[in-house]
């Protein structure tokens, strides 16, 4: 029996294993520093529903915005974990970068902004400045408490865009998973984006411009009430 045999046979033995032990082949996920405020994280969910079902009869929009970044490093594998449990490893990227803004709804309506070259407020900013504009009915936008989410710059435009029906609100610390837009960053780096992507930084920057600009046709995600 040849090397390559032994390793099959070593694989076959280790999913007999893993199963029998009531582990399950999955996503390493990247966890969350701490854990939300319990209160908070509640009373915002109660306030997305209702806002939820707002946007349901037409009463007013409701968007979640969120920027990623994509380089050529792999995202983490998957690996065997026990039920019910999740391995989580800490965040980390490095080297050149397309960067993504992004607006997006339930229905998988989605207004993205490419950047090039450095995140900061004034370009988050710009980003709220050209939707404040195009409103046709009373918006909620939610975003997370980064930095550049709250820095003067962006705060002192608030007045102006709940004039034009743009109101901000923030969600409470360590709880990426309420804000929808994260779901779709991760569709992208996890299932969407083919192999191909990672031959160079040109084919990733072309597979993620298909990408956005098939999201709500060709790419879609199911969003759950809450």
């Amino acid at each position: 029996m040849g090397a390559r045999d032994n390793e099959t046979r070593q694989y076959q033995n280790d999913q007999t294993v893993h199963k029998k032990n009531r582990y399950v082949w999955k996503r390493i996920r990247k966890a969350p520093a701490k854990a939300p405020d319990p209160h908070t994280y509640e009373r915002c969910k109660a306030f997305i529903s209702q806002l939820q079902q707002r946007e349901v009869t037409g009463e007013g929009a409701l968007w979640y915005f969120d920027g990623a970044g994509f380089c050529l490093t792999p995202c983490v594998p998957y690996a065997w974990q026990p039920l019910g449990e999740v391995i989580a490893v800490p965040t980390s990227s490095h080297g050149r970068r397309v960067n993504v803004l992004g607006f997006l709804k339930r229905n998988n309506e989605l207004g993205p902004y490419r950047v090039e070259g450095k995140i900061d407020t004034s370009v988050i900013v710009e980003c709220f400045e050209q939707c404040s504009q195009q409103l046709d009915k009373r918006t909620s936008v939610f975003l997370d408490k980064a930095p550049v989410h709250r820095a003067h710059e962006f705060v002192d435009h608030m007045a102006q865009w709940v004039k034009r029906g743009l109101l901000v609100k923030y969600l409470p610390a360590y709880a990426p998973e309420l804000n929808l837009i994260e779901i779709l960053w991760r569709f992208m780096k996890y299932y969407w984006l083919p192999f191909s992507a990672y031959a160079s930084f040109q084919h990733l920057y072309e597979a993620i411009e298909q990408i956005l600009t098939g999201v709500g046709t060709e790419y879609t995600i199911t969003f759950q009430t809450i």
